[in-house]
């Protein structure tokens, strides 16, 4: 069907990780405030060079809160911190939740530090948003 559902208010969440078994340190680490954490590192890519287009979105401190404007009537370019911050919640919940369904450190899940709970490491996601290759 060609029918959308309405649109509903945003929310902000407030949450340092889904699962602290998961992610025990978080998904951003203490004092950080951007879209790279133990788990993902989410940014732009719109050159399509597979590198991070830095800075990544900036977080206020204290708490760290990444609260950014969103128009979806507008162009993408007019809400990139907003998409990456979007990209970077959705990946750790994704991290987490598969977490809870045995997908561990010595099944390969992606981490940067496995807390020595086994597996390899250092296998973070890097999330492109706004990839310019033309596919997101």
């Amino acid at each position: 069907l060609s029918a959308q559902p309405p649109t509903v208010a945003r929310t902000l969440v407030t949450l340092d990780a889904l699962n602290t078994a998961a992610s025990p340190a978080g998904w951003i680490p203490d004092g950080g405030n951007e879209t790279l954490g133990n788990n993902v590192a989410a940014h732009l890519d719109v050159d399509f060079n597979n590198q991070p287009d830095l800075p990544r979105p900036q977080g206020s401190s204290s708490p760290v809160t990444f609260d950014f404007a969103l128009d979806l009537t507008q162009e993408p370019s007019d809400y990139r911190d907003a998409s990456v911050t979007n990209l970077f919640y959705w990946c750790n919940i994704a991290h987490d939740r598969l977490y809870q369904l045995g997908f561990t450190e010595s099944a390969g899940n992606f981490q940067t530090d496995n807390f020595g709970r086994g597996g390899s490491g250092n296998d973070a996601v890097q999330a492109d948003a706004q990839d310019g290759s033309d596919t997101d």
